[in-house]
């Protein structure tokens, strides 16, 4: 009796803290924040399945990100041998607020090249990570990027990509913004919550520089 009593009282203060949303309760004011358009730079993708280039089976990857019914794919990864990453240098803007959940999928697409013909094979998902808008939002640093002014962006933070529970790839993204993002008070979660996916970033080595200039896509 007395532990059903204290499971029910956990499992109200859980409901309590967290909300129908991962730590809604205590990221105060972002529910009823402007929306911004947030830039996520995709630099690269290890994926277990896929690690290099076939000479008669061509399988590349691409990875598609989704906000709400927003949804943007890359072009398929060309691979880079001496960092033995797939290789994407693409930017994908959409209009966010912070408790927006942002997913990450990555899939691979097979093409079979022989002499007289190529053959495309359907494509197939390898996995997909998931996170809120405002667990990078505390990584974002005003840079001052002369013409463009000053940008608010992160570091470069992989992502692991799951499937059925294992870690199918690792992604490297970053984010940009024009907009000031709101103060940590403001969006970050409490301490001890039941969110806290942005601790593990922070022992992430942000010394390794990509291509700054990637291409860009930008949603309507």
């Amino acid at each position: 009796m007395l532990q059903s009593a204290l499971g029910f009282l956990a499992g109200y203060a859980c409901r309590a803290q967290c909300g129908s949303f991962p730590c809604a309760a205590s990221c105060k004011g972002s529910a009823n924040a402007r929306p911004f358009k947030l830039s996520i730079v995709l630099h690269s993708a290890t994926v277990e399945k896929i690690s290099g280039p076939g000479l008669v089976q061509d399988q590349r990857p691409y990875i598609t990100i989704r906000i709400n019914d927003k949804l943007k794919e890359t072009e398929l990864g060309d691979w880079c041998s001496d960092k033995e990453q797939w290789c994407f240098r693409e930017v994908i803007t959409l209009e966010v607020v912070p408790t927006d959940e942002i997913f990450v999928a990555v899939s691979s697409s097979t093409k079979y090249d022989f002499w007289l013909a190529s053959v495309q094979l359907t494509n197939t998902k390898i996995g997909e990570a998931c996170f809120p808008v405002f667990s990078v939002m505390p990584r974002l640093k005003p840079e001052d990027r002369d013409e463009n002014g000053i940008v608010f962006s992160s570091p470069i933070i992989p992502f692991d990509v799951r499937e059925d529970g294992v870690t199918t790839a690792r992604t490297y993204l970053s984010f940009e913004t024009m907009q000031a993002p709101m103060t940590s008070r403001q969006h970050r979660p409490s301490e001890g919550g039941c969110c806290e996916i942005s601790r593990k970033w922070d022992t992430y080595d942000d010394s390794e520089r990509y291509d700054s200039s990637p291409s860009t896509r930008e949603s309507d």
